[in-house]
């Protein structure tokens, strides 16, 4: 890899390690609610307490009172959308039983924020790995959610953090990349849209956040585009189905005459604490056939202006 790629990916790597700490709040659809990291991902050591402080927001026009909870989380989908319970069947986990808050409500004004504090007390002999809960900010009594079972983020009337903790120790960091792969093998038009998929699956003990970057290579009259993979720094969680990473790219043309042939992407990621590494390739065909008719066309006139001027000067000779 050429050293403007390896400068790439380090860069790509260290600003979605800071885009990690920093989660974008989680808001709530037409409800002008926002609560605020939208998700944590820590490290607790046994027997240490962490107190995460969550800011509840109220941006509409009437003052409320919103009820609080946790619950555990986990992934039955390949799009990673978590699927919660009062606890896990699968206690190795579970998070929720950990937590404490300080009620079950806090009064929001309207226009303004709050914050709560949550207390996560981490036993002597927790098991290690990873561990994982939400915590929910809802607009009605939490009995509500009884009638409700196994709903999931977008339900009406409550919105979620998700609090991914890892107790640190002989954990095992295990993801294997199964496949890579574009939506077409062949694209048919002049930078087009190119949707890259690839599919991670957790063996280990422990949740991952794999960062890093695809680039894209080869063909003519192109001089190569790189974009990042998981921006949105999604997690892979052992115990679950294969996780789908989707990352879109349009490719870019630099000239009159856009990219062509047959072109190359190349994905290069890392995850943990021990730097493990994800790498594949995958190969596409780009045929731009409006821009290729018309350069036909463009020749086929040109020569027969030619031809019909060499008939011409033939016959005055």
């Amino acid at each position: 890899m050429t050293q403007r790629g390896i400068l790439f990916l380090f860069l790509t790597v260290l600003v979605s390690g800071a885009v990690a700490l920093h989660a974008a709040p989680a808001q709530a659809q037409g409800m002008n609610i926002e609560v605020s990291p939208g998700k944590i991902n820590r490290i607790v050591e046994r027997g240490q307490t962490l107190v995460q402080t969550f800011r509840i927001g109220n941006y509409g026009e009437t003052d409320r009172t919103f009820y609080i909870y946790t619950q555990d989380f986990t992934v039955t989908s390949e799009t990673g959308a978590p699927s919660f319970a009062p606890t896990q069947q699968d206690t190795r986990y579970s998070l929720s039983q950990w937590v404490s808050l300080p009620s079950d409500k806090v009064f929001v004004p309207a226009g303004e924020v709050r914050t709560v504090d949550v207390t996560i007390t981490v036993p002597a002999d927790a098991e290690v790995g990873g561990h994982y809960g939400a915590f929910f900010v809802q607009t009605d009594d939490p009995s509500f959610i009884e009638k409700h079972e196994g709903s999931v983020i977008g339900s009406i009337g409550r919105i979620a953090s998700l609090m991914l903790i890892t107790v640190p120790g002989d954990v095992t960091e295990n993801v294997t990349l199964t496949s890579f792969t574009t939506d077409k093998r062949i694209y048919w038009t002049a930078a087009p849209r190119i949707t890259f998929t690839t599919y991670l699956k957790n063996e280990g003990t422990v949740h991952a956040i794999p960062t890093g970057a695809i680039f894209l290579s080869g063909g003519f009259a192109f001089t190569g585009q790189n974009t990042i993979f998981n921006e949105e720094q999604g997690a892979v969680l052992p115990g679950a189905p294969q996780r789908r990473i989707d990352e879109t790219i349009t490719l870019r043309k630099t000239s009159l005459v856009p990219p062509m042939g047959h072109f190359t992407a190349h994905l290069l990621a890392r995850y943990g604490v021990s730097h493990g590494e994800l790498s594949a390739q995958t190969t596409f065909y780009i045929i731009p056939v409006k821009f290729l008719a018309a350069l036909f066309a463009g020749i086929f006139v040109v020569l027969f202006i030619v031809y019909r001027a060499f008939l011409s000067f033939g016959s005055r000779v």
